[in-house]
């Protein structure tokens, strides 16, 4: 079975299930279980009202990561710090969810990047080439004139393939 075909047999379990579970300890294919992180993740579940990830089986869905660092929230302006924490973010989001790769785990992103659009991708691309070098997965780029916070240049919204 191809991983595409696994993603859409995933998603129509989380469409047919009727039961979920705020914690990690759901049985596979249960239905969807809703993933919070540590740190300043957890306190913007709070405030916001939203999971930092949902699990389906193997399938992963993490919520847009912005460019804070991840346990104390401090948000810098430089764009390579705040991508390089985005990725921090989702590497807790991955491991939250029973990740042991990590981001080599990842299948899809979507970036959104507030400014120079160019800059923002050689920073992504940057990252992905150091961190995750036989991974590619797929990804959309877009450019928006602004993000949930003042401050904040860029937000990554990734899925994964957990095996």
């Amino acid at each position: 079975m191809s991983i595409l075909s696994l993603i859409i047999s995933s998603l129509a379990t989380c469409v047919l299930a009727t039961s979920k579970s705020s914690s990690g300890d759901a049985a596979a294919g249960a239905g969807p279980i809703f993933i919070g992180t540590a740190g300043f993740g957890q306190n913007l579940s709070t405030e916001f009202h939203y999971s930092q990830a949902v699990r389906i089986g193997n399938y992963l869905k993490v919520s847009g990561q912005g460019g804070w660092d991840p346990q104390t929230g401090e948000l810098v302006t430089d764009i390579a710090t705040q991508v390089n924490n985005a990725f921090d973010s989702l590497t807790l989001a991955l491991k939250a969810a029973g990740s042991t790769n990590g981001l080599a785990d990842l299948i899809s992103i979507n970036s959104y990047h507030v400014g120079d659009l160019a800059f923002g991708l050689g920073n992504v691309t940057a990252v992905m080439e150091k961190r995750i070098p036989k991974v590619l997965p797929t990804w959309t780029a877009v450019g928006v004139t602004g993000l949930a916070f003042a401050e904040q240049l860029v937000e990554i919204q990734a899925e994964a393939w957990i095996k």
